[in-house]
């Protein structure tokens, strides 16, 4: 199956590029090490959580589902919101 254009990787490469400094500069995402000390002298409650605290979290944003086993109805992870999961990309 021949394509009607040609793949041009260096334009694709130098668009996201730009697309990805323009996010940063828009949101600021990445920090410097002693940027975050600083977030985190500000607030730190708002930056540190423990493990248990970070799944909560996790399933507090992303929802449960209750699903059918063999050993009756489970509660589990949503993994149709998930980024990255089977049921989010079908």
């Amino acid at each position: 199956m021949a394509m009607s254009s040609t793949f041009d990787a260096k334009a694709w490469l130098g668009q996201i590029t730009a697309d990805m400094r323009e996010a940063y500069a828009r949101n600021r995402r990445v920090m410097s090490f002693g940027e975050y000390l600083t977030l985190f002298e500000i607030d730190m409650p708002g930056q540190v959580r423990s493990a248990a605290q970070y799944l909560r979290d996790v399933f507090d944003h992303y929802g449960t589902s209750t699903v059918r086993g063999p050993r009756g109805a489970l509660t589990t992870g949503s993994s149709s919101t998930v980024p990255g999961t089977r049921a989010a990309t079908a």
